[in-house]
């Protein structure tokens, strides 16, 4: 460069680091997908993708400087080109997955301005290639430079920038309902070319500003694939290190979600996929004698349902056996002998999500101290998410997620209790019913309301004495929970946008907050909490009352 007269200034250098690194942990996020369709399907395509990727790796590190860099790539560069002409077995992908491996590393240290130590892993490719790993020749490194990916139409934005574009939209809903609150008052007035004039402004503006919310919901959704493309690897090496075979089926990788909930979610599918193996998927000996095939399948499923996501993790294991979980809660002292004989198999099935309750006999690295569904579920409930579990003995176990698609706008039905407004998510509400006082029932001391043949429990905000001579009944819904939450007025449906509230004053009663029309602020409730909170859960001596 300086031949050509040009000199970068730290900015600029800056700016090409932050360049580098994005591109980098874009290549490296797909490498192990590359080397591992090489396992599957080691045909020319895929060959080539994954040179093309160390070449670009290679290139671009010895640009920015990055030259020890630079040369443990041209090195893995050799190693698949011997590794191709030998044909690839698992020791040699599980030494190019460790190249991958290593090359996450060497970014970190260059990052921090340390010098990648690249000596251990270059041995190691030394004594797998002998000395005698051709080079890749000059002009096919030519060619795959020129097709290096730089010329796809993406451009890439920084998170932040996004979620100020998002929130400058949220005060435009806001804005939008105030709008037409003006608007019905200007009607109520019987100015009429004024108020006709209003609402022509208020559709026109409704109309505009949904396009634009729906387009920059879209510039924050992402495909759930960035979190599913980490599990082939892990999969692949748990299994080998617990001696079992496991098939990985994913379905639904391009689905879409807020990228506010992929950067939550990776971690609990994890510890789901990492228990399906450890726990669920039996040895192929024991699989052969209960008749099974010797290779489990896990399966990863996306799809949307309504304006819900829904993520299923299933495997054809052992199941859950919920006598041993109710035995393992009364060792633990979490549980009393009276209680379990009490519990149907759903709730039983619910104590795996109790903090520090696990049926590992041993303590390992992947297992045994407790720490594990309990997390998983706080982080799913952190989203106003939810998670269900079905399991059948020797049949199977299924873990069923279900998200938002967004954080940020929600559709939601509003309603007065005691002169006060607050909100449902409108995807938790399964009906709504106007009944008498009559109508309500009392089952030990709690109010039931008997309906489509069955008992649905009745809650309220702060007590069941209202003065009135009908009620109206939200009928809620939160995976198999249902309940009945007692109101006096049904306001109507309004899309909100959610505002978070301080930890000093939340309760868990509200999800959050939002504005309304007329400036008045309204609780957005969680339906979950009130659900646990509904006299129908308040059994087994609290047990269930936190799960």
């Amino acid at each position: 460069m300086s031949d050509m007269g040009i000199k970068l200034t730290d900015a600029d250098m800056a700016e090409l680091r932050v360049a580098f690194f994005s591109q980098s942990e874009e290549i490296l996020d797909n490498l192990q997908q590359q080397i591992m369709a090489i396992e599957d399907n080691p045909g020319e395509d895929n060959w080539k993708a994954l040179k093309r990727a160390f070449h670009t790796l290679k290139g671009d590190s010895k640009a920015m400087g990055f030259n020890s860099i630079g040369t443990f790539a041209h090195k893995v560069e050799d190693l698949i080109a011997g590794i191709k002409d030998r044909e690839p077995d698992r020791a040699s992908i599980d030494l190019l997955l460790e190249c991958a491996d290593a090359f996450r590393v060497f970014l970190d240290d260059v990052a921090d301005n340390r010098e990648p130590e690249i000596s251990g892993i270059v041995s190691k490719i030394a004594s797998y290639a002998g000395g005698c790993a051709p080079v890749a020749g000059k002009q096919e490194l030519q060619k795959t430079n020129r097709d290096n990916g730089r010329g796809l139409p993406f451009l890439k934005i920084e998170p932040e920038r996004v979620d100020r574009i998002m929130n400058l939209v949220g005060e435009l809903v806001i804005g939008r309902s105030m709008l037409s609150q003006l608007t019905s008052e200007v009607h109520n007035l019987g100015t009429d070319s004024i108020a006709m004039r209003l609402e022509n402004l208020n559709s026109s503006f409704e109309r505009t500003l949904s396009d634009l919310q729906r387009s920059v919901m879209k510039v924050r959704m992402l495909p759930v694939d960035l979190i599913f493309r980490r599990f082939p690897r892990i999969v692949r090496d748990l299994s080998a290190e617990k001696g079992k075979i496991v098939r990985l089926k994913i379905q639904g990788e391009n689905t879409e979600l807020d990228k506010g909930i992929v950067d939550v979610i990776g971690e609990p599918l994890l510890h789901i996929v990492r228990n399906a193996i450890d726990h669920g998927i039996e040895t192929t000996d024991e699989r052969k004698a209960s008749g099974k095939p010797e290779e489990g399948l896990l399966s990863l499923k996306a799809f949307h349902q309504g304006n819900q996501m829904v993520i299923e993790i299933e495997d054809d294991g052992r199941g859950i056996d919920t006598d041993r979980l109710k035995e393992k809660a009364i060792q633990k002292g979490m549980l009393s002998s009276d209680d379990a004989k009490k519990m149907s198999a759903k709730e039983a099935m619910n104590l795996i999500f109790l903090s520090g309750f696990s049926t590992a006999e041993s303590i390992t690295e992947m297992s045994g101290r407790g720490v594990g569904m309990d997390i998983v579920k706080d982080a799913v409930e952190s989203l106003r998410g939810i998670i269900d579990i079905t399991s059948e003995k020797d049949r199977g176990t299924n873990i069923t997620l279900r998200l938002p698609l967004t954080l940020a706008i929600i559709k939601s039905i509003l309603f007065t209790y005691k002169s006060e407004t607050f909100a449902l998510p409108l995807a938790s509400v399964t009906e709504i019913i106007r009944v008498l006082p009559e109508d309500i029932e009392t089952i030990g001391g709690n109010p039931v309301l008997r309906h489509r043949k069955g008992m649905v429990p009745l809650i309220s905000i702060g007590g069941t004495e209202i003065s009135h001579s009908k009620y109206f009944i939200i009928l809620i819904g939160v995976a198999r929970m249902r309940a009945g939450l007692i109101t006096e007025k049904i306001i109507g449906e309004e899309e909100l946008v959610i505002k978070s509230l301080d930890d000093r004053v939340s309760t868990g009663l509200a999800a959050g907050a939002s504005i309304l029309g007329n400036g008045s602020v309204v609780l957005i409730l969680d339906p979950l909490f009130l659900i646990k909170k509904g006299a129908g859960y308040q059994q087994m001596s609290g047990i269930v009352e936190n799960i």
